[in-house]
């Protein structure tokens, strides 16, 4: 049983063990009904409210009948009911219909609700009004590209305009949405065809000039929040494409200095985006607009200015935005780092400039003084306002550093991350920012500091490191979080040392470090390695003290299991090879501890032959960029061209056997490390399946048994093909998740008891992903095409026809070459770094659970949230640690130096920290645990349905649904209320207890694999890392 569990610092979820012998359903789908939409029976308002949000939370359920039905009823309802609260709750179930449910008529129900648009006659009638702006503006985002669709939402664009003047502020906000959305569809549709809107007449047909004119008139309303959406129209229509006036960019001065904070956010945004579309166009400053500037430079300076904003959030975004403007002056730029006033932050004008104006305008200038006054003819002192002056600084003044010393964590950290950006692009900002971030690892926020570590990593090329600096940042090595430790070891690996007592400094640092963490022993082994092969000529300075050697008397032999010794030894044999004069100090046992070092890890010391007293260095060869991609691209094309030998095999058994020979060749090739390792492994994937779905589609009197069994293997390699890779275009995953469907239909053939609710849930398959396929504009393939077009059969028709039409559209698949493109292409792996001894044994009290803290690297994984560590215990049993808020606070993107010459380039790699809670009140000796990492995905639909239906047990069957199925990827990956249609995951073994009579199914044998894919969600990540746990003695007073 699927228990949830919330504990300090994670969300875990306990699993059953893995065998399945039996399958039970404890849950079913509600069968949506749309009867209860009947005038009669709904007399009171809270009934038909309550009616139709019933019928709103089963509209991914209705059939295309239903839905028909539906609409009708509220079409209905709408016409006969006078209550406004039901009139705005109908209006929003029709939006719904049209974007959600199946079959909806877009066009019947948007002319419906553009007659129902009409200014109403009270502020009592605007939430009805502003409703249906709502409705129409999410029916346009979702069918903008229908022609139909188009024809008629195109119609409402005068009527949308005369709405502005009204006085209910909702309804000018909803007015002001569906017009930006409704500007992009008319853009399109006047650049695909010369007649659109020009049939029409010339009164009514309303422009994008039009359109952004009455959004830039929203600027000055006196409602905030009309102000605001006008600023989020504009916004949306540029990211659309649509192009921005240069008149509304003198308006957004105004909208920084409103009362409002989402107004000055909004107006940031708009700023940042004109400095991206006018950067060269010259603008006027000043009180007096005689002086000008880059439009650049200008916004620039607007963006810095509200870095002393009252609003956090406006803060942060000016702070984020500021490190995408790469081209501003550097003179602006600079002043971000200083405090210090300019002039009281005028221009000012020299005593020439201002006797010239004084000719200009037809005054006497005398040159000489009369002498009947006291100061004739001098310069005269200019009147100052005393309000006037302000205390803070204005302007690019001081911005970052203002946004350094912010008192909230989120500007701080934004503030670095721009910093960060424009000095990897400005080597010259670099230098100067150095030491403003070398300050920020002493913040008091762990993801700070994690994000300058992060910051003075990529600028260290442009640096030259003091010792003071140095220091600082080494005193990161004593923190208590791996995470963070691991960061700086980092970047320890990128600086270059510039004098002996620097590396010994390092050297130490490191020592220490290894003193009091060993877990961290593989992390700095690495770092030693790197350090060595950059400071050579440092390292051989330094390799008599570190071997403990002595010219006149003879040392003992180090003890080679002594980690300090080994740190040292990886350090100068790294250096070795750049410093052929290092081989003079090394005493006669440096054979024979190389040679232990290269058998036990041979990833830490270069390849050397011992001759004699010499060593022979043959060091690693790090090939050219050009001849990598040369290599990546040599086995891109065999596999390429392996690919088509085998697909466009005539189909029958000799295909079978070429796929077959592909797919040996395709292990092969990801096997021996190659620059096209990463796709082979995908194609190894994606060719496995295409064998089994290829010898079963054409083989003859196959048994159920082997059909089940094939139909769980194809979906648990379809879905690590697609969820395991990042880089994958929609079409290619398209043509992934067709082998899905290939194989449902598969097993629905060999299903002897089929039913209907087996056929829908092959529906709910086939309709997604024709979502899919309509969302991003792409041709299904040739069994899904078959499939679409007999639904209608599918749905309704008898079981033969159903059969017949199964048949056929299995016999219409044919496998498709598909190659991602493998400068795209990355595999998502974990590994765990702590606890890396297996030897370590974790003590805890019987009764009472201990936490321990778990340290990975996550190599191309995108969204860290959908991360889980995994233990099993000894009993089998499984639990699943989720990360939470605090634990995602601490997962820092790195850049690991040489990733980029290993087989697989990394395209991020990410660290993160989490808290495992572990303990047993039965346990009374010592057990095993193992601990892995897996990915959580959201599947097409709960795969366990598919062989709960199709075994025909009369009795419940046992499934799990995805941990993220019931929540958003955006969000943590479970949630404590569980639909009602979720269903849980037991396992009955053969001897289990409860009286319940098991009806076993021996046919289904799934590997421990695919039942965590299939019944879980869950994709393996890791390799398993196993550690001891044991319960300490109680001690009784």
């Amino acid at each position: 049983m699927a228990t949830l569990q919330r504990e300090s610092g994670s969300t875990t979820v306990v699993l059953a063990p893995p065998s399945l012998p039996t399958l039970r359903l404890q849950a079913s789908h509600t069968r949506p009904n749309v009867n209860f939409l009947t005038l009669r029976d709904l007399s009171k308002r809270q009934d038909v409210v309550k009616a139709l949000l019933q019928l709103r939370s089963l509209l991914r359920d209705l059939t295309v009948d239903e839905v028909r039905e539906a609409t009708r009823r509220i079409f209905l309802l709408l016409s006969t009911i006078d209550d406004l609260i039901v009139k705005e709750k109908s209006v929003d179930l029709l939006g719904r219909l049209a974007c959600e449910a199946n079959g909806a008529d877009v066009g019947q129900i948007a002319t419906h609700l553009i007659a129902s648009l009409q200014k109403p006659s009270s502020d009592a009638d605007a939430p009805v009004t502003c409703q249906i702006l709502l409705s129409l503006a999410a029916i346009c985002l979702r069918w903008g590209d229908d022609p139909v669709c188009q024809d008629v939402v195109l119609e409402c664009i005068p009527m949308v305009t005369e709405l502005l003047p009204m006085a209910a502020a909702s309804v000018r906000r909803a007015a002001l949405h569906l017009l930006a959305t409704l500007a992009p569809i008319e853009q399109r549709v006047q650049s695909s065809s010369s007649l659109a809107l020009g049939a029409r007449e010339p009164a009514a047909a309303v422009t994008y000039s039009d359109v952004h004119r009455h959004c830039a008139a929203g600027i000055s309303d006196d409602e905030p929040r009309v102000r605001a959406a006008a600023l989020q129209s504009l916004v949306h229509m540029n990211d659309a494409g649509l192009p921005l006036h240069i008149d509304v960019y003198k308006r957004l001065s105004s909208a920084l200095l409103d009362d409002y904070a989402e107004v000055r956010q909004e107006a940031v945004q708009l700023v940042w985006r004109y400095c991206r579309a006018f950067p060269d166009k010259l603008v006027s400053v000043g009180d007096d607009g005689g002086l000008e500037m880059s439009l650049l430079d200008d916004g620039f300076v607007k963006i810095c200015d509200m870095m002393n904003d009252l609003s956090m959030s406006v803060r942060w975004k000016a702070a984020s935005l500021l490190g995408t403007l790469y081209n501003v002056s550097f003179k602006f730029l600079q002043q971000t780092l200083d405090k210090k006033l300019m002039s009281h932050l005028r221009a000012k004008s020299s005593e020439h400039d201002k006797l010239k104006e004084r000719y200009r305008a037809n005054l006497t200038i005398s040159e000489w003084e009369s002498g009947r006054h006291w100061s004739d003819g001098g310069v005269k002192k200019k009147d100052f306002d005393p309000t006037d002056v302000q205390l803070i600084s204005n302007g690019a003044c001081g911005a970052f550093v203002h946004g350094l010393e912010d008192e909230f964590l989120e500007v701080r950290k934004a503030s670095v991350e721009s910093i960060a950006s424009l000095a990897t692009r400005r080597p010259r900002f670099a230098a100067l920012c150095a030491d403003y971030v070398v300050d920020m690892l002493n913040d008091e926020i762990q993801s700070v500091r994690l994000a300058a570590m992060d910051c003075l990593q990529k600028i260290m090329k442009h640096l030259e490191l003091r010792d003071d600096q140095l220091e600082t940042f080494l005193s990161g090595l004593s923190d208590s979080s791996a995470v963070a430790r691991a960061a700086v070891r980092d970047l320890i690996s990128a600086v270059q040392l510039s004098s002996t007592a620097m590396l010994q400094t390092c050297l130490k640092a490191l020592l220490l470090n290894l003193s009091r963490y060993p877990d961290d022993q593989a992390s700095i082994y690495k770092c030693m390695s790197v350090l060595g092969g950059l400071h050579s000529n440092l390292v051989m300075a330094s390799a008599p003290a570190l071997l403990k050697t002595d010219t006149m008397f003879a040392t003992s032999e180090p003890d080679i299991q002594s980690p300090p010794y080994i740190a040292h030894l990886v350090l100068i044999l790294n250096a070795l090879p750049h410093c052929s004069t290092l081989r003079a100090s090394f005493p006669a046992f440096m054979g024979a501890h190389h040679a232990f070092l290269a058998s036990s890890q041979p990833h830490l010391v270069p390849e050397l032959e011992f001759s004699g007293k010499h060593f022979i260095t043959r060091p690693k060869k790090i090939e050219p960029v050009k001849r990598k991609r040369e290599e990546g691209s040599e086995g891109k094309s065999f596999i390429e061209e392996s690919m088509q030998r085998a697909l466009n095999m005539p189909s029958g058994k000799l295909r079978t056997q070429y796929l077959q020979a592909t797919l040996l060749d395709m292990q092969h090739l990801a096997d021996i490390k190659s620059p096209a390792a990463r796709l082979a492994n995908w194609a190894t994937l994606y060719v496995e399946a295409c064998v089994i779905l290829d010898s079963a589609v054409h083989s003859r009197g196959s048994d159920v048994t082997w059909n089940k069994n094939l139909t769980a293997k194809v979906l648990s390699l379809s879905y690590q093909a697609e969820y395991l890779f990042t880089g994958l275009s929609a079409s290619e995953m398209l043509s992934l998740a067709e082998l899905r469907v290939v194989g449902h239909a598969m097993l629905l053939l060999n299903t002897p008891t089929l039913c209907r609710e087996d056929i829908k849930l092959l529906l709910k398959r086939i309709h997604a992903l024709d979502k899919r396929c309509q969302s991003h504009s792409l041709q299904a393939g040739s069994c899904l095409q078959h499939l679409l077009m007999q639904s209608h059969e599918l749905e309704r028709g008898r079981m033969s026809t159903v059969l017949h039409c199964l048949h056929n559209a299995v016999q219409a698949w044919r496998p498709v070459v598909i190659i991602p493109q493998l400068s795209n292409l990355h595999k998502c792996h974990v590994t765990i770094d702590q606890p890396s001894n297996p030897d370590h044994i974790f003590q805890f009290s019987t009764s009472l659970a201990t936490s321990m803290s778990v340290a990975m690297t996550a190599y191309n994984v995108v969204d860290t949230k959908t991360l889980i560590l995994q233990a099993l215990f000894p009993d089998q049993l499984r639990k699943l640690f989720y990360s939470s808020t605090s634990d995602g606070e601490e997962a820092a993107l790195v850049h690991t130096p040489g990733a980029e010459r290993g087989g697989d380039e990394h395209a991020s790699v990410q660290r993160l920290s989490m808290k495992a809670v572990v303990g047993h009140h039965l346990w009374s000796g010592s057990s095993h645990i193992e601990l892995s990492a897996v990915l959580a995905f959201v599947p097409d639909l709960d795969e366990s349905l598919i062989f709960a239906a199709s075994a025909g047990n009369s009795g419940p069957a046992a499934v799990a649904a995805s941990p993220l199925s019931a929540t958003s990827m955006n969000l943590p990956p479970l949630t404590p209320a569980v639909d009602s249609a979720m269903l849980t995951m037991t396992t009955t073994t053969a001897g289990g207890g409860g009286g319940a009579a098991a009806t076993s199914s021996p046919e289904l044998l799934m590997s421990e694999t695919e039942l965590a894919i299939l019944s879980h969600g869950l994709l393996p990540l890791s390799n398993i890392v196993p550690f001891c746990i044991h319960p300490k003695e109680r001690v009784y007073y």
